[in-house]
C-alpha cells in the first residue's frame, strides 16, 4: 500500500506580516494631518486710535514668530498710519503652523471704519451690526446648501494668497463667523458712541476692550480709568471677555481645597493664590491698554512690546494661543442658537405654505 502523505493548506499572510520590519516606515516619519483652527477678528473704535496699525504690528509679529522687543511696532506701521479705513475690510489673512500641536491657526482680520469718519456716530454702528448677520447667514447657507458658490471672492485678498496661505488668495472652506471683536477704547474718557456700541453688539459677538494710546495717560491715570470703566460696564450691563476669570477660578478652587485639607491659609496665600503681576495697575477683569508702535519723547520713550509700557504682547498671547478655542466656541455656540432658529422659521414658514396650498386645493 502506498504510504499516506500529508497534505497542508497554505496560510495567508498579509503584506504587512511578509515584509521585513527593515522595510516597514519608522514611526517618525508618520504624520498625522494638522488641524485647522480658524480665527476672525473684527476691529472697531473711534478715528484715529492707531487700530489698524495695532493690529498691522501685533500679528506681523505673530506671522513671524517674533515675541517682544522694541521692533514690534514696525510691521505695517506706515501702512496703518497713511491708509484710512473707509469700508469693512476683511481681506487682511494670516496663517501659521504650530509644530507641537500639529494645527494650523488661520486668522483674518475685519478691520472696519472709525467711527469719527461720520457725523452721526450711531449710524457708522448699522454696517458693522450688518456685517455680523450678514456672515452668520453666509455660514447658514454655506451649511444647509452644500452646492452654494463660493460666495467669499470678493473677501479674498486682491494680491491672491495668504501669508503661508497655500494659494487660492482666501480660506476656502473655513469658518465664515466673526468669533471675536477687538474694540478699541479712547484714553481717559468712555464715550457715549462707545456705550452705545458695546451696549448694541454684546449680543452678537464676543467683545474684548483695549484702551488706546496707553502711552498718554500714567499708571495712576490708566489704574484710575480701567477701575472708572469696570463700574460703567457694571453699570451699563455691558458683558465683555474677561481674560483672567480662569485664573480666578483656578485661585478659588485651590483655597477651597486647601480649606478642606485644613491648612493654613494665611501662610500660603502669599505664594500660591497671588495672580502674576499685573501691569500699570491693572487688577483681573479690567481691561488691556496697548501702544501702536514706538515712541520717543523728550522725556522718554514708549515701547509697544514692553510689558512694562503696554498689553499688546499680551493681547496677542491671549487671543492667538490661550483662548483661541473658547473664543471660537462661543461663537459658534451662539451661531447654534441663530441656526435653530432659523430652521425653526423656515418649517413653520413650509408649513404655513403647505396649509394655504391644501386650502387652495380643497
Amino acid at each position: 500500500l502506498p504510504t499516506p502523505t500529508t497534505t497542508t493548506t497554505p496560510t495567508t499572510t498579509t503584506a504587512a506580516a511578509a515584509a521585513p520590519p527593515s522595510s516597514l516606515p519608522p514611526p517618525e516619519s508618520i504624520r498625522l494631518r494638522p488641524r485647522v483652527v480658524t480665527l476672525n477678528i473684527m476691529v472697531a473704535g473711534l478715528s484715529g486710535l492707531g487700530k489698524t496699525t495695532s493690529c498691522a504690528s501685533l500679528f506681523e509679529s505673530w506671522r513671524r514668530g517674533g515675541g517682544g522687543g522694541g521692533g514690534g511696532g514696525d510691521g505695517g506701521g506706515e501702512e496703518g498710519e497713511d491708509k484710512s479705513t473707509t469700508v469693512v475690510d476683511p481681506s487682511r489673512h494670516f496663517e501659521r503652523y504650530d509644530a507641537s500641536a500639529n494645527a494650523i491657526l488661520r486668522v483674518r482680520i475685519i478691520d472696519t471704519p472709525g467711527f469719527g469718519n461720520r457725523v452721526d456716530h450711531r449710524r457708522a454702528v448699522r454696517p458693522i451690526a450688518k456685517y455680523v448677520a450678514s456672515r452668520r447667514d453666509r455660514q447658514y447657507k454655506a451649511e444647509t446648501s452644500p452646492s452654494l458658490p463660493d460666495l467669499d471672492a470678493t473677501y479674498r485678498d486682491e494680491e491672491g494668497g495668504g501669508v503661508g496661505g497655500g494659494g487660492g488668495g482666501g480660506f476656502e472652506g473655513t469658518d465664515h463667523l466673526v468669533h471675536v471683536c477687538l474694540y478699541f477704547l479712547s484714553p481717559g474718557r468712555f464715550l457715549e458712541i462707545d456705550r452705545h456700541f458695546l451696549r448694541r453688539m454684546q449680543r452678537e459677538v464676543t467683545i474684548v476692550p483695549v484702551i488706546a494710546k496707553a502711552d498718554t495717560l500714567t499708571d495712576e491715570e490708566i489704574a484710575e480709568y480701567r477701575a472708572e470703566l469696570r463700574r460703567a460696564f457694571d453699570r451699563e450691563r455691558i458683558e465683555s471677555y474677561d481674560f483672567d476669570a480662569d485664573r480666578r477660578r483656578r485661585s478659588r478652587r485651590s483655597r477651597r481645597g486647601r480649606s478642606r485639607r485644613g491648612e493654613d491659609l494665611s501662610s500660603t496665600s502669599s505664594s500660591t493664590s497671588a495672580p502674576p503681576p499685573l501691569r500699570r495697575g491693572r487688577r483681573p477683569g479690567e481691561p488691556l491698554a496697548v501702544i501702536s508702535r514706538d515712541g520717543l519723547y523728550p522725556w522718554g520713550e514708549s515701547r509697544s512690546y514692553d510689558p512694562h509700557h503696554s498689553d499688546l504682547c499680551l493681547v496677542r498671547d491671549l487671543l492667538l494661543s490661550e483662548h483661541t478655542e473658547r473664543l471660537v466656541d462661543t461663537a459658534r455656540a451662539r451661531y447654534g442658537t441663530y441656526r435653530a432658529r432659523r430652521i425653526a422659521a423656515g418649517r413653520a414658514s413650509d408649513a404655513a405654505r403647505y396649509a394655504l396650498l391644501l386650502g387652495l386645493l380643497l
